[in-house]
Formats: structure tokens, C-alpha cells, sequence
């Protein structure tokens, strides 16, 4: 009984490993392109700021702060709303875009959509939350930048200006201790418009929690012990019935 049930264990988990690892071998997807569209945004104006792409009105410096929509030339129900990742770079109006997924980022900036990015597309065509994507994306480009101080780093604002640099930095502060979930899969889109390069945009996947190969081997060893046990029990139950009637 002992080798049959060890036989059965072992049969069991190596059945679920093959199935597992057969699907990790799946063949790659073909290339998908995408579209960029500016859906909603605002201006940062600070005459003393050190960084900024865009001359405003009069003295003062601006900087421009889009979400974006990215939508695949195969699929429109394939879409995306992306944040800038590259503020040194301007973006293309058309600029082809691929999307390389499953990127790896920062654990400042998995911490950052994972406390504030529901946040800024909520209600996205109504303005409500036009500020929200603001403060989201200014420190968005401080976190990449390996930065932490939206006053004293790579943009350098004026502490007391702009109430959507304010509640940026406080998004900043509050990532410290921020026990990550790991909520989303990362996705970068790379545009080109001829051999210009676009800014680089990022967007996110919710990410359903799947178990592990390891997981599922257990469950089924599991399950095969749950049934033989059952099969002993019944057996002996029925010599019971036997031996006393």
C-alpha cells in the first residue's frame, strides 16, 4: 500500500509540473503597435524651476503633464492609459508605439501606482481629476530619476507654488514603509515617428494572483492523499461491517 500511494504522489505531481512547464514554451505573440492620445492634463507653471520643456506666457517656465491613451492598431479593445517615462523627450503626435510587457521598475515606483495610480484614472474625460495626474506624474519622473524631492532634485520647483508640486512630494513621502502588493504587471511603449524617438510611456495590468507551479503540485499531492485516505477508510469500514455481522 505504502509504494502505491508514494507512486501515486509522485505521478500526480510530475503530471501537474509537465502540464506547467509545456505552457512556459508557448510561442512567442506577434509584434502589436499602438497609438498615443493625449486624453487629459494641465500645466505646472514656475518661473524659477529647473526643469521644464515648454515656454509658457511672460517670465514664467512651464511644464506640460499629460495621461495618455494607448490603443493597439489590432485591437481597439486593447487599450491602455500610460504616463510619460521619459520628460526629456518630446512626444511625437505620430509616433508608432510597441509595448514591451512585464518590464521591470523601480519598488519606488510599484509603490507609487500601487498607493495613488486608481486614483488618477477614475473619472478620466470628467476633469475631476486632472490635479491628481498632475502631483501622479511629476513624482513619477522624480522617482525614476532616483530622486525623492521634487524641490531639490532633477525639476527643482519652488517649495510653496504650486499646490499640485506640493501633493506630489507628499506622494513621495508617503512611499516611504509602503509595504509593496505587487498589484500590477508594468508595460513601457517605445515610439518612433521615422527614426525620432517618441517619449516613452508606461502602463499597468492588474495582476490576478495565480499560483505558482509549486502550488498547484501541492494542491495535487494533496488531493491524491485526500482520495486514497478516503479509499482506506471506506474499505475498512466495510470490513468492520463484515467482522461483526
Amino acid at each position: 500500500m505504502n509504494i502505491t500511494l508514494q507512486n501515486a504522489l509522485k505521478s500526480s505531481a510530475f503530471a501537474i509540473a509537465i502540464a506547467f512547464s509545456g505552457a512556459s514554451y508557448a510561442a512567442p505573440a506577434p509584434v502589436v503597435t499602438y497609438n498615443q492620445n493625449p486624453v487629459e492634463g494641465g500645466m505646472v507653471f514656475d518661473a524659477d524651476a529647473k526643469f521644464f520643456k515648454e515656454p509658457a506666457a511672460g517670465d514664467f517656465h512651464a511644464q506640460g503633464v499629460a495621461l495618455y491613451q494607448m490603443t493597439s492598431n489590432d485591437s481597439y479593445a486593447q487599450q491602455f492609459y500610460a504616463y510619460c517615462f521619459a520628460p526629456t523627450v518630446d512626444t511625437l503626435t505620430n509616433a508608432i508605439y510597441t509595448a514591451t510587457f512585464n518590464v521591470f521598475v523601480k519598488d519606488s515606483v510599484k509603490a507609487l501606482f500601487e498607493m495613488a495610480y486608481a486614483n488618477t484614472i477614475s473619472s478620466v474625460g470628467s476633469g475631476d481629476n486632472i490635479n491628481a495626474q498632475i502631483a501622479f506624474q511629476l513624482a513619477l519622473w522624480e522617482l525614476q530619476d532616483g530622486n525623492s524631492d521634487l524641490f531639490s532634485g532633477d525639476q527643482y520647483y519652488t517649495r510653496g507654488n504650486d499646490a499640485n508640486v506640493e501633493a506630489a512630494q507628499l506622494l513621495i513621502d508617503n512611499i516611504q514603509g509602503y509595504q509593496l502588493k505587487n498589484m500590477y504587471s508594468y508595460t513601457s511603449f517605445t515610439g518612433f515617428e521615422g527614426t525620432e524617438q517618441s517619449q516613452t510611456m508606461l502602463g499597468v495590468s492588474s495582476v490576478s494572483a495565480v499560483p505558482e507551479v509549486q502550488t498547484w503540485a501541492m494542491m495535487g499531492l494533496g488531493l491524491t492523499l485526500v482520495g486514497v485516505m478516503g479509499r482506506r477508510r471506506r474499505k475498512d469500514d466495510d470490513l468492520g461491517d463484515e467482522k461483526f455481522s
